[in-house]
C-alpha cells in the first residue's frame, strides 16, 4: 500500500512539473519545406518554432501550439509538442 502511494505521489509531482513547463502559443506558417517535411511558424513576438510534418500545411496558415520550454527561460530551445490548424 505504501509503495502504491509513493508511486502515485511521484507521478503527481512529475505531472505538476511538466504542466508548469508547457505553454500555449499561436502563429502563422512562414515557411513550408516539403523536402525536410518541416514547417516554420512565427508568433506575434517574432519567435520561430519548427514542426515536423508539413503534409497539409501551407504558407500563411494559422496554427495553435502547445510548447514545452525545456525548463529554461530561453525560447530558442523550446519544443512544439502539439499543433492544430486554426483556419
Amino acid at each position: 500500500m505504501i509503495r502504491k502511494i509513493r508511486r502515485r505521489a511521484t507521478f503527481l509531482l512529475v505531472m505538476q512539473l511538466v504542466s508548469q513547463c508547457l505553454y500555449p502559443a499561436s502563429g502563422r506558417v512562414v515557411k513550408v519545406d516539403r523536402k525536410s517535411d518541416t514547417i516554420t511558424i512565427k508568433d506575434s513576438c517574432g519567435r520561430k518554432y519548427i514542426w515536423n510534418g508539413a503534409e497539409d500545411w501551407h504558407q500563411g496558415d494559422n496554427a495553435a501550439m502547445i510548447v514545452y520550454d525545456n525548463f529554461t527561460k530561453n525560447t530558442s530551445d523550446d519544443i512544439v509538442v502539439k499543433i492544430r490548424y486554426m483556419g
